[in-house]
C-alpha cells in the first residue's frame, strides 16, 4: 500500500510540474526599444521579478529575458512592469529592528516596478519579502519612493525608559505638492494610508479630475479566498502493541485495522502565485475499533478522538474545473479524547503522546475531491495493561482515502 501511496504522489508530483505552466500573451520593450510580442510565462509574482520566461509566438522553446535586457514587460490584461533606477529605502518595519532614525536610508538600485495607475500621475509598487514601497511620478518626470518609515521613540514619563514607535508619513506631503487633487484639504489627506487600495484610488481620482486618460493596472481578483469543506473518509491502520511480559519481549500487531473519519476543512487560498497555495486546518473526528487475538486473551482498541491539523496545500490548474494538489499536514498531540481504550485481560485509557505528519495528494473537479494521504507514526500510552509490565507504548500508521465536497467559497 505504502509503494502504492509513494508512486501515486510522484505522479502527482510530475502531473502538477506540467500542468502549473502557463504561458499568457504579452510582449516586452528591449534596451534597443524594438517590442517583441510573445508569450510570457505567468508566475503570478508575490515578490517583484528581476526575470521572466517566455516564449515566441512561433516556437514552444521558453528562454529567458532578465532586467539587465529588458526595460517593461507586459502580460496582457493581468499585469505590467517597468525598469527603473531609483532610490529605495529598504528599512525593516520590524517592531525588533527598529532604530530612532525617522529618515529613510537610501540605496541606489535598478528594479522591476509593479504598474498600478497609469495616467498624468503613474503608480508603482514593489515588494521583497517584508518590504512594501510605493513609488510615483507625473508627466513622465523621474520616478520617487513615497517615504512611509516606523521608527522608536522614547518615553521618559514617570522616569520609565520604555520606548514607542512612530511613522515618517512623509508620502502625505509628497502628494500634497506633486500630486495634489483641486479641492483637496490636507485634513483629507490625513486619512489616506500607505496602502494600495488608497493609494491607488488617489491616483486614480488625481487623473479623474485632470481628464487624463487612466489605465487602472491593479489585478481586481487579487484576494484572499476561503473554502469549507466537508472530508469524510476511510482509513486503513496498523497498530503495533510493544510488550515486556515474564521478560520476553515482543510486539502484538493490528494489521489492516479500518476506521473512519469526518473532517470539515477550512481553506485559505492565497492571493498570488494564481492562487496555487492555500493554508488548511481541518478538526477531524475518527474511529476505529479493532479486535486481535493472542496468548495473552482478546486485545481491543477503541481508537476515538477529534484532531486539529494544520497544512499547507500547492495546486496545479489543469484546467478552470479540475486540479490536482498536493498537501501536507502537522496533527500535534493536542487532541479531544472520546473515551478511547485499550483491553487486554483489563480496560486502560489509551493517550496521546506524539505529534505527527500526514502527506497527501489528490483531484478536485469542481466541488468534488478525492484525496489519498499517508500518516506517519503516531505514539500513544497506556495507563496500565494487566498483561503488560509498566507503560505500554503503542504505534499507529495509517492510510486514509478521503472525499471532499466543497460547502461554499467566498472571497475575503
Amino acid at each position: 500500500m505504502k509503494n502504492f501511496y509513494f508512486s501515486f504522489v510522484l505522479f502527482f508530483s510530475a502531473t502538477l510540474s506540467y500542468g502549473q505552466i502557463s504561458y499568457e500573451k504579452g510582449y516586452f520593450l528591449d534596451n534597443k526599444n524594438q517590442i517583441t510580442d510573445c508569450f510570457i510565462k505567468n508566475d503570478d509574482w508575490n515578490n517583484n521579478p528581476d526575470k521572466f520566461y517566455f516564449r515566441q509566438i512561433d516556437s514552444d522553446i521558453p528562454r529567458e529575458a532578465n532586467i539587465e535586457y529588458v526595460k517593461e514587460f507586459c502580460i496582457d490584461g493581468v499585469s505590467k512592469y517597468i525598469r527603473a533606477n531609483i532610490l529605495i529605502d529598504r528599512s525593516s518595519n520590524d517592531p525588533n529592528k527598529l532604530t530612532s532614525d525617522k529618515n529613510p536610508l537610501w540605496s541606489q538600485e535598478q528594479l522591476f516596478l509593479k504598474v498600478l495607475v497609469e495616467g498624468k500621475a503613474s503608480l508603482y509598487y514593489y515588494r521583497d519579502g517584508t518590504v512594501e514601497r510605493f513609488f510615483y511620478s507625473v508627466s513622465d518626470t523621474a520616478i520617487y519612493q513615497l517615504i512611509n518609515k516606523k521608527y522608536l521613540i522614547f518615553n521618559y514619563v514617570y522616569l520609565q525608559d520604555e520606548s514607542t514607535y512612530a511613522e515618517n508619513n512623509k508620502f502625505r506631503q509628497q502628494l500634497w505638492i506633486d500630486v495634489r487633487c483641486p479641492g483637496i484639504n490636507m485634513n483629507s489627506m490625513e486619512n489616506i494610508s500607505y496602502s494600495q487600495g488608497d493609494l491607488t484610488r488617489y491616483f486614480i481620482g488625481y487623473n479623474s479630475d485632470f481628464g487624463d486618460t487612466i489605465i487602472d493596472q491593479t489585478d481586481k481578483q487579487k484576494k484572499y479566498i476561503f473554502n469549507l469543506k466537508i472530508a469524510p473518509g476511510i482509513s486503513n491502520s496498523s497498530w503495533v502493541l510493544r510488550k515486556s511480559v515474564n521478560n520476553n519481549n515482543g510486539e502484538l500487531i493490528f494489521d489492516n485495522s479500518l476506521s473512519y473519519r469526518f473532517g470539515l476543512e477550512s481553506e485559505l487560498i492565497l492571493p498570488f502565485n494564481k492562487n496555487k497555495w492555500g493554508i488548511l486546518f481541518e478538526p477531524t473526528f475518527q474511529y476505529c475499533k479493532t479486535e486481535k487475538e493472542s496468548n495473552y486473551g482478546t486485545g481491543i482498541i477503541n481508537f476515538s478522538y477529534v484532531d486539529f491539523p494544520i497544512g499547507l496545500r500547492y495546486y496545479g490548474f489543469l484546467n478552470n474545473d479540475l486540479k490536482m494538489f498536493i498537501d501536507c499536514y502537522y496533527i500535534s498531540e493536542v487532541s479531544l479524547d472520546l473515551n478511547s481504550y485499550v483491553t487486554l485481560n483489563s480496560t486502560s485509557q489509551l493517550s496521546v503522546y506524539s505529534s505527527s505528519f500526514a502527506f497527501g495528494a489528490g483531484i478536485g473537479y469542481k466541488r468534488i475531491s478525492a484525496e489519498i494521504r499517508c500518516f506517519t507514526n503516531r505514539i500513544f500510552y497506556t495507563d496500565r495493561i494487566v498483561s503488560y509490565q509498566g507503560h505500554s507504548p503503542i504505534k499507529q500508521n495509517s492510510i486514509s482515502v478521503i472525499i471532499g465536497y466543497k460547502l461554499f467559497s467566498k472571497k475575503l
